[in-house]
């Protein structure tokens, strides 16, 4: 099949093309989640000329099918995307340029030293450091060091070194059998010399959804807690002589307002209390917002406990708040709640209270966590917009509402495509989400199809038709759909459990375009 590679220039406008090259697609393939995913472009041609396409890197490539007058392809593209390494082959060398190890802003993080201590301190992250020069060329692409133990300083310089040595596209050099170029040149004019080309090279591309992994997804909003304990106590609640505890917390600085939905506490009991424990969100003024209980009955050792909200409080950056613990039934000296306090904290103090609030003597602060939910289509309208995981994006199209809530905090230890990935998977109803960029790059997230109502036929002969049974054109990958055997007999392979044997959800087709064959990777299941 003769499939024709165009590239174009880093910021998207059309580029001359290489010239005395001879092009061949070896493969292309879709995802289901992504759309275009990879591609495998042969090349080959004079040294000068092969060497040249190292300045390729992180141009965008669309793959169309054809020749039409004066070699300008025929069609729509069947893939696009950008080109993520070149590899190139002379005699027994192979020298290779990537963007996959690349990294061009960095930071690190470790754990502060902290000597004659058996408390180990929490771990914490340098500033990021950043190449700009680097990320004006191919964009922006994190990366984040884990370092042991150790002081400040160093983490920094930790961290400035891997910058220095990542932050352009990475070379490596190794010895190696010459590989296959292409065996036919594939642009009008290519020049192979007789003999075959004395340079060859192979260009591996990828789709724009793999770029939505350059960038991490920090997201600060969403919990606040005293959850690293130094010297812990466990602190008697109900037995009247601190017959409720509160405890107040103040919301990170600089975040979205964000809506509390639970609580978790670590709580005991001391004897058989036999009422619920009793927790309110109030804000500074005392004014309860939000409410919840734990039956004694659902309490057994110590450890942490979740109280679900009844009412979803939205929660302001920079502001005080307080968590009230009490309990449903009388104070009891012989059986009541024990609370799990922090005695080394000098801020956001606990209180009890005997008929007047009173500050602990000595000193403790409740150890606690709040979090919030939001809707997932909402979270994802966060992580792919411009300045995160979406940089080279040009539109999202995305539902409004999932109707799912999920936690929102998050650390900033995963790529954003770590992060949207699950959120796509927890769907809407009992389907789930599926993504595809198109060749403007405009990102698209829906729910999957329903099996039967759009199906795919995939022929004896490897052909495929479309839902209307018109064969789709050979080349041509679809993903994200699900698919049918259009011409082989069922009967005899359906089971209790093989209703429909012969039909699967399409994650993932690849074309082999040096063998001309598809390879289909499959899922079953109304989720799949």
């Amino acid at each position: 099949m003769l499939l024709i590679p165009i590239f174009d220039n880093r910021d998207f406008t059309p580029a001359p093309q290489p010239q005395g090259i001879a092009f061949q697609v070896a493969s292309h393939a879709w995802m289901a989640v992504g759309g275009p995913d990879t591609a495998e472009i042969l090349a080959g041609g004079p040294e000068a000329a092969i060497w040249s396409l190292t300045d390729l890197l992180r141009c965008p490539v669309k793959i169309s099918r054809g020749l039409g007058p004066a070699g300008a392809p025929l069609g729509e593209p069947v893939w696009w995307g950008f080109v993520s390494s070149v590899e190139i082959f002379c005699g027994e060398l192979a020298f290779v340029i990537s963007l996959d190890p690349m990294a061009n802003r960095v930071r690190a993080w470790y754990r502060p030293a902290l000597p004659n201590s058996d408390y180990p301190m929490p771990r914490v992250a340098t500033a990021w450091a950043d190449a700009a020069d680097s990320q004006a060329v191919y964009g922006v692409k994190e990366l984040q060091e884990q370092l042991p133990e150790m002081s400040g300083a160093a983490a920094g310089s930790s961290r400035d070194i891997q910058l220095a040595l990542k932050k352009y596209p990475v070379r490596s050099l190794e010895s190696a059998g010459t590989e296959p170029a292409a065996s036919q040149p594939t642009e009008p004019g290519a020049a192979i010399p007789p003999g075959g080309s004395p340079v060859q090279a192979r260009i591996r591309c990828r789709g724009w959804w793999h770029t939505t992994g350059w960038r991490l997804w920090e997201q600060p909003a969403g919990m606040a807690s005293l959850a690293n304990p130094g010297g812990t106590s466990l602190t008697p609640m109900g037995n009247a002589a601190q017959q409720q505890i509160r405890g107040t917390f103040t919301t990170p600085a600089g975040t979205i307002a964000w809506s509390a939905a639970k609580v978790y506490l670590r709580l005991s009991k001391f004897g058989a209390p036999a009422d619920d424990i009793q927790l309110a969100l109030t804000n500074s003024a005392d004014v309860t917002q939000a409410t919840a209980s734990i039956p004694a009955g659902n309490i057994a050792r110590a450890g942490w406990y979740e109280f679900v909200l009844s009412g979803a409080m939205t929660l302001a950056a920079s502001t005080l708040y307080k968590l009230v613990l009490s309990r449903s039934g009388a104070q009891d000296a012989a059986n009541y709640y024990r609370v799990e306090m922090d005695s080394t904290q000098a801020g956001d103090l606990a209180q009890f209270y005997n008929g007047s609030w009173n500050t602990f003597n000595p000193a403790a602060s409740l150890i606690f966590k709040v979090q919030g939910e939001e809707d997932t289509a909402v979270q994802l309208g966060r992580m792919l917009g411009s300045g995160n995981g979406g940089q080279f994006f040009s539109a999202l199209d995305l539902p409004a509402s999932s109707g799912v809530v999920a936690p929102m905090w998050r650390e900033g230890k995963k790529t954003a495509r770590a992060e949207i990935e699950p959120l796509l998977q927890t769907g809407s109803g009992s389907l789930r989400y599926l993504a595809s960029v198109d060749i403007n790059r405009r990102l698209g997230v829906s729910l999957m199809p329903a099996a039967g109502a759009a199906d795919y036929g995939l022929l004896r002969n490897g052909g495929l038709l479309d839902p209307a049974g018109i064969p789709v054109p050979r080349g041509t990958c679809v993903a994200g759909v699900w698919m049918a055997a259009a011409d082989l007999a069922q009967a005899a392979l359906v089971g209790p459990v093989m209703a429909d044997p012969l039909r699967v959800f399409v994650e993932a087709m690849r074309w082999d375009n040096l063998r001309e064959r598809y390879r289909i990777t499959g899922s079953r299941g109304a989720g799949a």
